[in-house]
């Protein structure tokens, strides 16, 4: 078990990170082919699960990857480790839960009975958390399914009521009194039926069995008709984040503020480092919600795609941790519909627009996979997968933020912390290589072969922005009417003639507090980008960033 010790890193990465998922990886095999290493691996998965929670749903996605034997013995021992855990961090293993009481051969009543406790001495109910009362009421359903009810139904009436009579959503509690009314008015097996086969007309032993029942979110993709590929996220603009289209808005010079409290009629840097240290700069992207053009349905227990619900209530997006940001917070959407053909428009209910806020713990590209939890037309709460949500370089980078007491023009500021930055990170990155330090900067060229006129375009767009002052481009020797006049002016492409020309300046701001530095200079046949940068691990990317702008 000591081979496990190299991949201890993965706790500070998330539950989606290639560490993360070989680690996972190697335990499956170890299981399998080892199963005299059982207790062994069942303290380790204990050691894993109880301090990290949020490694649960890696933690239940193995135990549906090894054979049933094997995954009841796991159950059993978690179950009776979940029983004897604090009230108060039973909210954290709800899907472990869940995923216990789908086993016939674990009886479920302690787990009622804690989930009871735990309820009734938190403020679940009285905070009305949607999420974790949706969470209750799918480990109720699955015991429902799953279970006698005469061996659970006096704990599960208690619950079920408590849920109807005392939680603030108003939609769970709907949902409690009708799982109520079901437990207290309908015999088990005609439960059974209602709640997984009144559709697709299986018997109501169809899938009682453990074998036959798919791995992950059995009961949800058997009955509850799990869809997926139908919503769809459309990026308002995918070229720039909002930080940075709200940046082009504004005008070229920064106005003074009238609640300014010591103007700065000086620049100084250490007063824009102090403004960057105790702000939090988020990224913000818009999207556009709406059902998929030609919505695709994928169901387990069917070959057949079945049909996906058109009108959604009660619609919530979960994203996944990335670990290179802090958690993004779930999106709440009322209601959505699909439509008619002949009746959509881009507007409520058939489009829905959301904001989406990230704050970077460092400024990397990552990707988000994102769960849509609703109720469909029934009330029936259901969920699926939305496409996985990817951020690239360019949806990282912002235009500076200027604090706000700064009394100069916007313009006279930024050329003047370009220049105080480019000399600060250039002189670490000289005095950490001259010291044998490790190195935070990084600096690098880029020689782009692209004709001036086109390369003033694309700067002139794609990284306006970022941009000190677009004068920098219209008083450029090589632009518009003046290339004529420029014949007689350098049009070879030998570096030093090259750095000749006058540099067009770039300066961008990575959150939480990194820079990107770029200077152009741009000949009538080829380009010259020198690049330096506070955060070295960024420039990895900024070869196929500028090659993406500037292709023909």
């Amino acid at each position: 078990m000591k081979v496990f010790k190299c991949l201890n890193e993965f706790k500070y990465h998330s539950r989606h990170s290639y560490i993360t998922l070989a680690l996972f990886k190697d335990l499956q095999v170890f299981l399998i082919r080892l199963p005299h290493l059982f207790d062994h691996i069942y303290l380790l998965l204990k050691k894993i699960l109880v301090p990290h929670p949020n490694f649960c749903d890696n933690v239940i996605t193995l135990i549906d990857s090894i054979p049933s034997n094997i995954a009841v013995r796991l159950l059993r021992r978690f179950n009776d480790e979940i029983l004897s855990f604090p009230l108060e961090k039973l909210a954290d293993f709800l899907g472990l839960v869940k995923r216990i009481t789908f086993e016939t051969s674990i009886p479920p009543t302690k787990l009622i009975k804690a989930i009871l406790r735990f309820i009734r001495c938190s403020t679940v109910c009285r905070d009305g958390n949607w999420e974790i009362g949706n969470q209750l009421l799918l480990i109720s359903r699955t015991i429902l399914i799953k279970h006698q009810t005469n061996s659970v139904f006096k704990p599960l009436c208690d619950l079920l009521s408590f849920l109807a009579l005392n939680f603030s959503d108003i939609d769970i509690r709907d949902r409690a009194h009708f799982y109520y009314q079901l437990l207290t008015h309908i015999p088990g097996e005609k439960i059974r039926i209602i709640l997984r086969s009144h559709k697709d007309g299986q018997s109501a032993h169809d899938s009682v069995t453990i074998d036959s029942a798919p791995p992950v979110l059995a009961i949800e993709q058997q009955n509850d008709h799990s869809h997926k590929n139908f919503l769809t996220l459309v990026r308002l603009n995918p070229e720039f984040n909002y930080n940075s289209l709200v940046n082009l808005d504004e005008e070229n010079n920064s106005q003074p503020s009238s609640q300014m409290s010591a103007p700065l009629n000086q620049f100084n840097l250490e007063s824009y480092f102090n403004n960057i240290e105790t702000n939090t700069f988020p990224i913000e992207l818009q999207f556009y919600l709406k059902y998929k053009d030609s919505p695709v349905t994928t169901s387990v227990s069917e070959p057949i795609a079945r049909t996906f619900p058109s009108k959604l209530y009660a619609l919530v997006l979960q994203f996944s941790n990335s670990s290179v940001c802090a958690p993004i917070k779930d999106v709440h959407i009322p209601f959505l519909s699909q439509g008619h053909q002949e009746e959509i428009k881009e507007e409520f209910p058939y489009v829905y627009k959301i904001s989406i806020k990230i704050d970077f713990i460092i400024p990397l590209p990552t990707s988000f996979d994102i769960t849509a939890h609703y109720n469909n037309e029934e009330g029936i709460g259901e969920e699926g997968k939305i496409d996985t949500l990817v951020l690239r370089l360019n949806d990282i980078l912002s235009p500076v933020v200027i604090p706000k007491d700064v009394s100069m023009p916007k313009e006279t500021y930024l050329r003047t912390l370009f220049s105080s930055l480019w000399n600060k990170i250039d002189l670490d990155i000289t005095n950490d290589l001259s010291n044998g330090k490790r190195r935070l900067g990084a600096r690098s060229v880029k020689f782009i072969e692209v004709y001036s006129s086109h390369v003033l375009s694309r700067l002139s767009t794609s990284l306006r922005p970022y941009l000190i002052s677009p004068r920098d481009l219209y008083e450029h020797p090589f632009c518009g009417e003046q290339e004529e006049k420029s014949e007689s002016n350098i049009k070879s492409t030998d570096l030093a003639d090259i750095e000749s020309t006058p540099p067009i300046p770039v300066i961008v701001f990575m959150a939480p507090k990194y820079h990107l530095l770029m200077q152009f200079f741009v000949n009538e046949k080829a380009t010259l980008v020198k690049i330096v940068s506070d955060y070295w691990r960024i420039m990895s990317y900024i070869d196929n960033y500028l090659e993406n702008i500037f292709r023909i």
